[in-house]
């Protein structure tokens, strides 16, 4: 926590960090409990921001409200907002304290997908895994013409430029799929 005193020894300094999109917490039902979830509006140029689930509260806040706090990783982060418990574990443990950051203020980011199905989730599976390989095409292309899309478009420009390479994309596949039937 910025500008606190150091905790005393018995006290586990340490903190699992997750990125998340605006719409993680919808995905895997996890309520905002006080303040604000993550925005498209939260970019890499913009304040850097940061959520906490109610564990990292009870844990780094006892009795105090941290909206507003900042908390300290990669630099000073403004904690936006307080998201219910989900457990990420063993089940009967508690949820562990978690601080989220935005995905777009994150570097060295990972990509994790989430879906939220309802009945069974497995019968997604091979749809999921052609939309992220289509996905891997769209970004190798975009790749061969300079661009790295492996992020949101900050600018109109680049919005329009990503919407392009969605456009080129679909038009090569209906192009691949003509050449298949005859």
């Amino acid at each position: 926590v910025d500008g606190a005193p150091p905790p005393p020894p018995n006290v586990n300094q340490e903190i699992a960090v997750a990125s998340a999109t605006p719409d993680y917490f919808k995905a895997i039902g996890a309520p905002l409990k006080r303040g604000r979830l993550f925005t498209d509006f939260d970019q890499p140029k913009s304040a850097p921001v940061a959520l906490l689930n109610e564990a990292a509260v009870r844990h780094w806040f006892p009795g105090q409200d941290p909206i507003g706090k900042r908390v300290l990783s990669g630099g000073p982060r403004e904690v936006v907002g307080i998201v219910g418990d989900v457990l990420q574990r063993t089940p009967g443990q508690p949820a562990a304290p978690q601080m989220f950051l935005p995905y777009t203020q994150r570097t060295g980011r990972s990509v994790r997908v989430i879906v939220r199905a309802q009945g069974d989730p497995l019968t997604l599976a091979p749809s999921v895994r052609e939309q992220i390989r289509a996905l891997d095409e769209l970004k190798e292309m975009a790749a061969k013409y300079g661009f790295d899309i492996s992020g949101p478009a900050t600018t109109a420009r680049e919005a329009v430029q990503w919407l392009y390479f969605g456009y080129l994309a679909s038009v090569k596949r209906r192009h691949e799929g003509m050449q298949i039937a005859v």
